[in-house]
């Protein structure tokens, strides 16, 4: 009897370990398909940031950005850091450059802060391809450290997992398109994810002094500095305040008072001038979106409907971290920096694709944060974002949606109820858990 049920479950079992096997194979051979995919587009991509590094631009947007950085450092090299925000002083020097995309548009002016300029201004004593080079050598020193504390943070997992992370870190596209432009968005990077590792380890004075360098773009500290306030995190926020009062104070010697109070004014008429370097429709936060789907017949209506769309990013975000917040020993606070970096973006009404660089760092710190089946669901979402980035601005030109945007919204909305069956669920006795283990160990 024993002998017929074996034999009458033998075809049985051959056909269940066949569909195993053709399910294993199937498996493999998407995931191969899509690492192949990955691979091409990360070699498009670097490819190109790689020849204009070694002076082989082309004539789209090489180095175009590094054009008002270069005339900014000059300026101030030269002694004539009063004309910082003077667009005549820019009209001749970036035309002079060789760069393609300036000979063809219009002036690109300098937006950052003074003191970003002093530091720009040793830099500024080279060539331009020299200049350039250095730029971007500076800038991948910046990728390194925040690529070394995800490898840091992820020192007890698998060599699989903390390879692919690295690898989905340096190939997002944002990063070499910042390179490829000359951007800062890698020293952004850098100084983001030191805020965050600096709170989760304690030390909250590092991690003001940290934020307080993303003030070369101002607005993005905004939400992180509003949080910090929020939960009273004095010895951050102090840190931060002198820090930034340092930078105020040597940009206002640099230029001026009467130049340093006509800032905004200067600021607010670059925004609504489209050639002077304000592109709202590539952008990568509300405004963006609003003008993706309205297109240029409604100038201006995208920035009435962003106002209102921040603010409930906003207040939504406060609800989702109200109560208890506790960065050092809170296993959540991986969850609520990336909810809080979401939201920078979102906000931001001059956030370009080589910005979302910022967000790449705050997601693999989620992804390690979890565990089962939670963090195969994050990490499925930071693939997708990935493919969403690597369309780069196509879906804002050509499908007149901005599809980065409608990702982060979706990402953001998934944090808030993830955040909230937490706090409904989560044993108590393991709220004191640090946010990540690795990192509290090796502090």
């Amino acid at each position: 009897m024993s002998q017929q049920t074996c034999a009458e479950r033998t075809p049985v079992t051959r056909a269940a370990s066949r569909s195993r096997t053709i399910l294993m194979a199937y498996r493999f051979g998407t995931a191969a398909l899509l690492a192949a995919l990955m691979a091409g587009a990360s070699w498009i991509f670097w490819s190109g940031a790689i020849a204009t590094l070694l002076g082989r631009r082309s004539p789209n947007s090489d180095a175009v950005d590094f054009t008002a950085f270069y005339t900014a450092g000059r300026l101030v090299a030269t002694g004539a850091a009063h004309r910082l925000f003077d667009p005549a002083a820019y009209a001749v020097a970036e035309h002079s450059y060789g760069v393609p995309a300036v000979a063809r548009d219009a002036l690109l002016p300098f937006l950052n802060p003074p003191f970003f300029a002093l530091l720009l201004a040793p830099v500024a004593r080279l060539s331009f391809s020299a200049a350039f080079q250095v730029w971007g050598a500076i800038n991948l020193g910046a990728l390194a450290i925040a690529v070394l504390f995800v490898w840091w943070a992820s020192r007890r997992e698998r060599l699989v997992l903390r390879f692919l992370l690295i690898a989905l870190m340096i190939t997002a596209r944002p990063v070499p398109f910042s390179l490829q432009l000359g951007q800062f968005s890698l020293i952004l990077l850098a100084a983001w994810t030191c805020t965050f590792v600096a709170l989760v380890i304690g030390r909250d004075r590092v991690a003001g002094i940290s934020l307080a360098i993303c003030l070369i773009k101002p607005e993005i500290v905004i939400p992180a500095v509003l949080l910090l306030a929020w939960k009273r995190r004095v010895t951050a926020l102090s840190s931060f305040a002198v820090t930034g009062a340092m930078f105020g104070i040597v940009s206002v010697a640099m230029i001026g008072f009467v130049a340093a109070a006509r800032y905004p004014e200067y600021i607010y008429r670059v925004a609504i001038e489209h050639r002077a370097g304000t592109a709202t429709h590539i952008m990568m936060g509300w405004n963006g979106l609003f003008d993706s789907f309205l297109g240029s017949t409604h100038q201006g209506l995208e920035t009435l409907l962003a106002l209102p769309a921040s603010v409930l990013t906003l207040a939504a975000v406060a609800y989702a971290l109200r109560g208890r917040f506790s960065p050092h020993r809170d296993p959540a606070f991986a969850a609520q920096w990336l909810l809080v970096t979401v939201a920078t973006i979102l906000v931001d009404p001059h956030f370009y694709l080589q910005d979302a660089a910022i967000f790449m760092a705050p997601a693999c710190f989620y992804v390690l944060s979890e565990r089962g089946r939670g963090r195969a669901r994050a990490l499925a979402g930071l693939l997708v974002g990935w493919w969403i980035m690597a369309l780069g601005v196509i879906p804002n030109l050509t499908w007149h949606v901005a599809l980065l945007p409608v990702y982060l919204a979706g990402v953001g909305v998934f944090l808030i109820v993830e955040l909230e069956r937490s706090r409904r669920s989560a044993d108590v006795s393991k709220r004191d858990e640090p946010a990540l283990p690795a990192l509290e160990a090796a502090a």
